[in-house]
């Protein structure tokens, strides 16, 4: 077995610090398993470092500001900006925010998870394509509020988001679910969070829905919203849709619930 020896003396400093530090201390219990405590196979140090390029593709601060312009999850996050910390250049709340851009990801993987790897690969094409036209337009700058309202574009985030409700028929168990997914995908604390070991909760998860299907639950409030609702997606996803609304309405009415 090939192995290459580990050195938890090295020092780590930069952006990514955080991330390589937890790979360090991956392989220093791997190294613990695997027999000697000073050596790792190469084939264990191929699955964490798999690991790290994931997370910091994903996670790290300054890697996800070189992301942020990814369309999809751009135009999506902007339903629940003002719940945010404020951050340079960005919407949010300079005090006091109930959420954190450290559920991003976890969001992400769990509406990929309720949609299926297809549908959500195909939507992020299309809406980076729509961002694509729209630079071409703009000399390279972009306007999200025009860019959001662009037709195709609500429509891929409304397929997601339709799609999703009809998985919240057991709203409660649902709720725990998309906390444990989005707290499973976080990554190391952003400068900008008030709390040092910010999580999800199920009253947190309640206003991330509340606001991520506002538009809908305007939408659906309209004199004939609900038909052109039903013509796109149909009337089950409808009547998922009002369930889903009526519970987060009758959570948010619960004395110090959703706060």
């Amino acid at each position: 077995m090939q192995t290459v020896p580990f050195r938890p003396e090295l020092g780590v400093s930069g952006p990514c610090a955080a991330h390589i530090r937890a790979f360090l201390s991956r392989a220093a219990a791997a190294a613990a398993t695997e027999g000697d405590g000073a050596t790792v196979s190469l084939a264990t140090l191929a699955r964490l470092a798999a690991d790290l390029a994931d997370e910091i593709g994903d996670g790290s601060t300054a890697l996800f500001d070189a992301r942020r312009h990814m369309a999809f999850e751009r135009v999506l996050a902007r339903a629940f900006a003002d719940l945010l910390p404020h951050r340079p250049g960005d919407d949010g709340r300079l005090h006091g925010a109930p959420l954190s851009r450290r559920l991003i990801r976890g969001l992400m993987k769990a509406l990929t998870m309720m949609a299926g790897e297809e549908h959500m690969a195909e939507r992020r094409l299309l809406a980076a394509n729509l961002l694509t036209a729209h630079r071409a337009r703009t000399a390279g700058n972009t306007d999200w509020d025009v860019l959001a309202r662009d037709p195709l574009m609500t429509r891929l985030v409304r397929a997601t988001l339709m799609g999703a409700a009809e998985h919240f028929g057991d709203f409660d168990r649902r709720l725990d679910w998309l906390c444990m997914v989005i707290d499973n995908h976080r990554p190391p604390r952003y400068e900008e969070d008030a709390e040092p070991d910010w999580h999800c909760t199920p009253d947190r998860a309640v206003l991330l829905l509340d606001a991520l299907y506002g538009d809908l639950c305007l939408t659906l409030a309209q004199p004939g919203g609900e038909g052109r609702l039903s013509e796109d997606y149909g009337g089950e996803a409808v009547a998922a849709l009002r369930a889903l609304l009526g519970n987060l309405a009758a959570r948010r009415d619960v004395p110090g619930a959703a706060a």
